[in-house]
């Protein structure tokens, strides 16, 4: 049992310095954010989540490809944002 709060402390851990680089921003104020960390992605693909402004957020995966990022959410939903249409984040 103690090993099991370690790793999921240690999991936690690692989960919260994913940090923020870019995000897209739709015209109804939904936000898609891009992370530098893989959170529950495997390969290459780094973590992203879908914020609406009003409901839960939705995690997922992205991948940058030669003119757009493609993102897999975990709920089934895809899509892509060109890079143009990105945002990087001041901290980052």
């Amino acid at each position: 049992m103690r090993y099991i709060l370690a790793a999921s402390l240690a999991l936690a851990a690692v989960s919260a310095e994913a940090k923020a680089i870019a995000f897209a921003q739709s015209a109804d104020g939904a936000r898609i954010v891009l992370h530098d960390d893989a959170g529950p992605c495997v390969g290459t693909a780094k973590l992203a989540e879908y914020i609406p402004l009003n409901g839960m957020k939705v995690q997922g995966c992205w991948l940058a490809l030669s003119s757009s990022v493609t993102v897999a959410f975990l709920d089934g939903e895809r899509g892509s944002v060109a890079f143009g249409d990105l945002k990087k984040l001041a901290d980052s």
